[in-house]
């Protein structure tokens, strides 16, 4: 629940804010904001004369009393609901306090109204009365006013006790005199904090700790919810802070002790209820740190993850005992970063001599709870270490695969890291290439000159001008920028109807149907692709159509050369047009039915295991050669298709005899 206008008393200027507390239902959704306010007229302070007619401390009823003036507007189940908030603060605050005006000790009013409806402003309450300053300004009466619309579901998300009792809270003085009072320092500041020594002993015990230790007040939203409020991010669920979960909302013994803080006379802290963080211990991953660095240069220590960070710090070990220890004045480890954000620091190694260093990381959360270290070792040379291989940039390595190599950009960008700010030297085999200069973070690229077709090796030394690194590992590059060529095209019209593509690299696989086009240049209608399958080691690609079995006329094959290109990223060398005739009756394939078509029909009329050139031109399975594929002769007999006006990439070579097809070479 989180205060977005938050009002608290200071006497001597008599200022008033408004807090603001969000209520969140049970599906996380915000049903709507209490507010602490102060009617017109503001905080009435008690005079001398006030407090002197007021019998002495313990006289009146027993104990510390919380009388609830019910003025209307609440039903029997709502005012049970504030006595029960009202016990609640009872069971903690014991003594009694001196009356004012015949009040022992607080009076609140406490009515059901119209205020703005359903959600929005849910209630609304505040201090209307305080006692002087020998009494801490504690209230000693005030108000407090729920809207009708909204009680019912209050009570329905069974959170109605706790806003009260947050609400009741605030009237009791729980943020609206800590500034009266000298309890808080750094309001509007990044990391307010409540001092009084009561709640900071209960925190330090919250956390761990036996160190007394100040406790976190809210640090954002509006000027309601920060300052007035136990910091949500530490708290979470706890009744004081901005938000109002679902849930439990558990007073705790920080609340309980700030009360003591406050002025308040005999407060039983074991009336605290049971309040547990949700935190768990955080964790961390794996520390990495620049393994070799130079005398007076730096190093950075990364960590892999982290989880529930309030804090990184990093630490050097300094103390000679194996392990990390971050206390003590004598014996700890000397801190060198602690970051609050991010994963990764830079640290200065100036003034440390060569040799190997041991540096550690550990998390530490809002609750100041601390993960286990994880360590990295660090050496420290004085002479310049060698770069990295060199790596072929992604925009350079061209082709089927980012790590085989093989590119045909023969002015590939390289890559890698060395020595910070050094100048890195290029060389192909023995050969200078040329030199680039790596940055702040050891970083450097360099683009090749015009290199040759065919294998190089890359390697790199570092220099900072005086002294000279070793040799890096080699880079193998193979350069290639030759184009893909369309080797031969083969039409088989004898059997399968279909067309094989042969490349003198392993790029068929590219070739898919959706680069293919098939023209009828006959009848200038495109035929669909029905598959492409491949084979060779994927330097063949076989096309067949639909429909199976094509209709006459001639056929232009075609697919452009963008898209299709070989490993090292060259595209094919032109694009691709294979042209073939499909002719039923046409066995020798001149593009014409005749007498000759007749005569081979003739000759093998009545025979089995024939093919298209040898007359089964209807592809009878049996081969059969009989009147059906005479009568076929017959219907397209003179039968001559034009030349097409596509001319193809490839030559159309043509074979006679038995078992002959179109060969497209």
């Amino acid at each position: 629940m989180k205060n977005s206008a938050a009002r608290k008393i200071i006497v001597e200027s008599l200022e008033v804010r408004s807090l603001l507390t969000t209520v969140v239902g049970a599906d996380g959704t915000t049903l709507g904001y209490t507010r602490t306010i102060i009617p017109a007229g503001g905080i009435h302070i008690a005079t001398d004369a006030e407090m002197r007619s007021g019998r002495a401390s313990g006289d009146g009823a027993p104990g510390y009393q919380i009388t609830l003036n019910f003025t209307g507007g609440l039903t029997a189940s709502q005012q049970a609901a504030f006595t029960t908030a009202a016990a609640r603060w009872q069971s903690a605050i014991l003594g009694d306090l001196p009356d004012v005006g015949g009040i022992d000790d607080v009076r609140i009013d406490a009515s059901g109204a119209a205020i703005d409806g359903v959600g929005n402003i849910l209630g609304q309450a505040g201090p209307t009365g305080g006692r002087n300053a020998a009494n801490h300004f504690i209230p000693y009466q005030g108000v407090m006013q729920f809207d009708t619309a909204d009680l019912a579901s209050l009570e329905a998300q069974g959170q109605l006790v706790d806003v009260i009792t947050h609400e009741m809270g605030h009237v009791l003085g729980v943020g609206t005199i800590w500034g009266s009072n000298a309890l808080i320092t750094g309001a509007g500041g990044s990391n307010p904090i409540f001092t009084g020594a009561t709640a900071k002993a209960e925190y330090a015990k919250m956390i761990g700790t036996l160190t007394s230790t100040d406790v976190p007040v809210e640090n954002t939203g509006g000027s309601g919810t920060r300052d007035s409020h136990w910091r949500e991010s530490t708290y979470n669920n706890e009744l004081m802070t901005g938000f109002i979960n679902s849930g439990p909302n558990p007073l705790s013994r920080v609340t309980v002790g700030s009360l003591i803080d406050m002025g308040y006379p005999q407060v039983d802290l074991e009336a605290a209820e049971l309040y547990t963080r949700s935190n768990a211990i955080p964790t961390i991953g794996t520390l990495n740190a620049t393994p070799i660095v130079q005398v007076n240069s730096s190093v950075t220590l990364t960590l892999t993850s982290a989880n529930d960070v309030s804090s990184i710090q990093f630490y050097r070990e300094t103390n000679g005992i194996p392990g990390l220890q971050a206390t003590g004045t004598t014996t700890r480890d000397t801190l060198v970063s602690t970051i609050s954000s991010g994963l990764s620091t830079t640290v200065s190694m100036s003034g440390l001599l060569s040799g190997n260093y041991t540096f550690y990381a550990v998390v530490k959360d809002a609750f100041n709870l601390q993960s286990a270290f994880k360590s990295a070792s660090v050496q420290v040379i004085d002479t310049i270490a060698p770069p990295s291989t060199p790596v072929l940039s992604t925009a350079s390595d061209l082709g089927f695969s980012n790590s085989d190599g093989l590119t045909a950009d023969n002015t590939p960008t390289l890559t890698g890291s060395g020595p910070l700010n050094a100048t890195i030297n290029l060389f192909d085999g023995g050969s200078p290439l040329g030199s680039t200069a790596s940055d702040g973070s050891g970083v450097w690229s360099f683009t090749s000159p015009v290199l040759t077709d065919g294998l190089h090796s890359i390697t790199a030394v570092a220099t900072d001008g005086v002294n000279t690194s070793s040799t890096s590992g080699a880079l193998s590059i193979n350069i290639e920028t030759v184009a893909p060529v369309l080797v031969s095209a083969t039409y088989d019209r004898d059997s399968t109807q279909d067309v094989t593509l042969t490349f003198g690299e392993a790029l068929a696989t590219q070739v898919t149907a959706a680069k293919l086009t098939l023209t009828n240049t006959t009848t200038n209608t495109t035929v669909g692709i029905a598959s492409v399958t491949y084979a060779g080691g994927n330097t063949i690609a076989k096309i067949s159509f639909v429909p199976l079995f094509l209709p006459n006329g001639r056929y232009v094959l075609s697919m452009p050369a963008t898209g299709v290109t070989d490993a090292a990223g060259n595209p094919l060398s032109a694009p691709m047009n294979v042209d073939f005739v499909q002719l039923a009756g046409d066995a020798n394939g001149d593009g014409t039915v005749d007498f000759s078509d007749l005569l081979v029909v003739a000759q093998n009329f009545n025979q089995n295991g024939k093919t298209f050139s040898q007359g089964n031109f209807n592809y009878d399975a049996s081969g059969i050669v009989d009147f059906s594929d005479l009568l076929i002769v017959a219907q397209n007999y003179n039968v001559s298709l034009v030349q097409s006006s596509v001319l193809s990439t490839v030559s159309l070579t043509k074979r006679r005899g038995s078992n002959t097809r179109d060969v497209l070479a």
